[in-house]
């Protein structure tokens, strides 16, 4: 806390103020003789006389009379005792005793974290008031920079400066992180993508099953599907004629679970999908960004390194149950946006955390491959309908790491898409 300076004004007794004045106008006393003071230089300094006891030719009133006592104020609302002195004024004769801690009417001000200010005054007693604020805290330290989605259309961004104030002040235009000139679906909800814009990311695991040693890999701006594919999506699809309804055992033949992530998606029917809707699958390095966010995170889930119960309860190992009439059906019982705290970095939600999802990538290159492969890598693409492709995440009664990978042969239950779009 830096303390502002303090100033204080006292006014001049009246004996002083007079001296003063007489000193100024050159009202000294009686005439000297004409020799007096003649050997002192004309540019000599005139002598320093005590302000406060008048010499004993000033012609003022003496103040008291001299040999009397009394008890007066001093210092910060303190006393003293005090002894009438020739020639009539008065001095102390003990110590100020009884002080308080400031003068009266005096301000003094502290600054705070973010801006913060706070200020005291001192009262009648001379004691502080309490501190009371004057300025509240700012929301960010001066000149601290950021890329904030705030007064921006969605999924548009610019970069803002923190000021002297501690106030965020944009210093650009709202833009397309991406950069892509064709604007971010934004709606319906279960429709929206986001951006993922170009740069490194940490791909692989020390520790994951089934996963590679870390490696740091470059890939391109693009967009991706903010959740994975719901049955109502997928349903648009199947009645477009473009699409084969999923496997007789997730195909939700009630459309009475349209918003949960639709299941039972072989690798055929994930590519169709995709590219019905103008789109295609994701590479599986563009799924792990997207899951796990820029370089340097490694995170093993979308929020930290540990699993989170509060997040995603479903999981066996938080206590969770299948109900009683759970009949091996729908492996996932909960729609889409049930799980806000499933947010990734990028703003994607349920990666890892509900169904496997299909990527482009077939499941054979082995880590050399990786290795040698660090710029928008794709191990394949080979035929589109070859079953051996890499699927991504894992089931939601499960706790595998995002780094996990998985090489399915069918369309088993929890098996699920979600699509992604170049940047043009």
């Amino acid at each position: 806390m830096n303390k502002l300076p303090t100033h204080k004004h006292r006014v001049p007794g009246a004996i002083s103020v007079i001296a003063t004045l007489m000193l100024a106008l050159g009202c000294s006393g009686p005439a000297e003789p004409d020799d007096a003071g003649a050997d002192v230089p004309r540019d000599a300094e005139p002598p320093v006389l005590d302000s406060e006891v008048p010499p004993p030719d000033s012609g003022l009133a003496p103040e008291c009379e001299t040999g009397e006592r009394r008890t007066a104020e001093c210092g910060f609302c303190g006393m003293e005792s005090q002894s009438c002195e020739d020639p009539g004024v008065w001095m102390a004769t003990s110590e100020c005793l009884g002080q308080g801690e400031c003068e009266v009417g005096e301000v003094e001000t502290r600054d705070g974290a973010l801006c913060q200010q706070e200020q005291r005054i001192c009262l009648d007693g001379c004691a502080w008031s309490d501190w009371e604020e004057t300025r509240p805290a700012g929301v960010c330290e001066p000149l601290s920079e950021r890329v904030s989605e705030e007064s921006c259309a969605e999924g548009a961004e610019r970069p803002e400066t923190c000021d002297d104030a501690c106030q965020w002040q944009p210093t650009g235009d709202c833009v397309d992180p991406c950069g892509g000139s064709i604007p971010l679906r934004t709606s319906p909800e279960w429709e929206r993508e986001v951006c993922v814009p170009a740069g490194n990311f940490i791909r692989g695991s020390p520790t994951a099953s089934n996963s590679i040693e870390p490696l740091e890999v470059y890939i391109s701006a693009f967009y991706i599907d903010a959740y994975p594919v719901t049955y109502r999506r997928y349903d648009q699809c199947v009645a477009a004629g473009a699409c084969a309804a999923p496997d007789a055992m997730t195909r939700n033949p009630d459309h009475t679970l349209l918003d949960r992530p639709a299941q039972g998606i072989d690798f055929a029917r994930a590519n169709d999908f995709c590219a019905w809707d103008g789109r295609r699958l994701p590479t599986e390095a563009e799924w792990m960004k997207a899951a796990r966010g820029p370089s340097p995170r490694t995170n093993e889930f979308l929020w930290g390194d540990t699993w989170d119960c509060a997040r995603v309860p479903y999981t066996m190992s938080c206590g969770w149950t299948r109900p009683p009439e759970y009949d091996g059906t729908d492996m996932v019982e909960f729609d889409f946006d049930a799980l806000p705290g499933t947010e990734s970095y990028f703003g994607t939600f349920l990666q890892g955390t509900a169904t496997r999802e299909w990527t482009a990538d077939l499941y054979h290159c082995d880590e050399s491959w990786y290795r040698a492969n660090l710029s928008d890598p794709l191990c394949g693409p080979g035929d589109t309908h070859l079953p051996t492709r890499v699927a991504r995440g894992t089931i939601t009664s499960r706790m595998y790491p995002l780094a996990r990978r998985n090489g399915p042969r069918d369309s088993y239950t929890a098996l699920g898409v979600r699509c992604v779009r170049e940047v043009e």
